[in-house]
């Protein structure tokens, strides 16, 4: 796919069908958002793939957001200067890979929520890692078409 096109087309996909996602497919989003930009080449983050049922539940029950999803990615980061950035920019390389190869993807859990202990605790993560997000992962069951703002709208040249 054209970048531009790639990035112009993702959208958050909150509706997945009911299948799997192939393992290989989650080895090639991880495979691939390793290659994320990060402050000082640090590499800081741990991401977690879940696909288990039992966890994914749990995961759903503390978001609270009435989602469902057959996988998702849980990135976390050592708490260095630029964690936020590095697992930011690790997230987004998690959601463009996955719209490339056919998967829907949200940007659903996320940084300094009430939850981000449970969540660590559930992924046997130790304490000392932030939580950054979690990234469902699936096949669309939708297609959004959401209205963006136009370029004038958000442009500024020099100043505001």
């Amino acid at each position: 796919m054209e970048t531009i096109k790639l990035l112009k087309t993702r959208r958050s996909i909150r509706k997945f069908e009911q299948k799997k996602v192939e393992k290989d497919k989650l080895e090639k989003i991880v495979e691939t958002a390793r290659y994320a930009p990060t402050a000082n080449n640090v590499q800081p983050w741990h991401l977690v793939v879940i696909t288990e049922e039992n966890k994914i539940q749990k995961l759903e029950e503390y978001i609270d957001q009435d989602k469902k999803f057959p996988a998702c990615i849980a990135v976390f980061s050592d708490d260095v200067d630029h964690h936020l950035e590095d697992g930011s920019n690790v997230s987004t390389y998690i959601l463009l890979t996955a719209k490339e190869l056919g998967l829907g993807s949200c940007w659903i859990g996320s940084y300094g929520k009430p939850y981000t202990s449970k969540v660590g605790k559930l992924l046997d993560m130790p304490e000392k890692y932030k939580l950054i997000s979690i990234i469902t992962v699936g096949y669309p069951a939708e297609n959004p078409h959401p209205e963006k703002k136009e370029l004038d709208e958000v442009i500024h040249w020099e100043t505001y």
